[in-house]
C-alpha cells in the first residue's frame, strides 16, 4: 500500500513537471524571452529575442540589462518599475523598451 501511493504520487509529480515544461516551451517559441542572473547580467536570449532584436547570442551574454536601455529611457516609469521589481527579485510583468543591436 505504502509503495502503491508513493508510485501514484511519482507518476503526478511527473505529469505536472511534463505540463509545466510544455507551457515554457510553448512560450519560449512565441515570445521574446531573456534569461537574467541575479546580478542583471544576461545568461540566456532565446532564438527569437536574437533575430527580432538584430543581436547575437555571444553580444548579448555577460551584459548587464541596464546596457540594454536607452539613456533617454532610463528614468521611464515602465524602466523604473522593472528596476525595482529585479532589485527586489520580484516578478515584473510590463513593458521594458531596449536598444536593438542595429540601432
Amino acid at each position: 500500500m505504502f509503495n502503491t501511493r508513493l508510485k501514484q504520487e511519482l507518476s503526478a509529480l511527473r505529469e505536472e513537471i511534463s505540463s509545466l515544461q510544455q507551457v515554457r516551451e510553448s512560450l519560449d517559441s512565441e515570445m521574446l524571452v531573456l534569461s537574467l542572473g541575479a546580478d542583471g547580467r544576461i545568461e540566456t536570449a532565446n532564438p527569437n529575442f536574437i533575430q527580432q532584436m538584430h543581436y547575437s547570442s555571444t553580444a548579448l551574454l555577460g551584459l548587464h540589462i541596464d546596457e540594454l536601455v536607452p539613456a533617454y529611457l532610463k528614468n521611464d516609469e515602465h524602466t523604473l518599475r522593472f528596476k525595482t521589481a529585479m532589485n527586489r527579485k520580484e516578478h515584473y510583468s510590463g513593458t521594458v523598451r531596449l536598444l536593438r543591436g542595429n540601432g
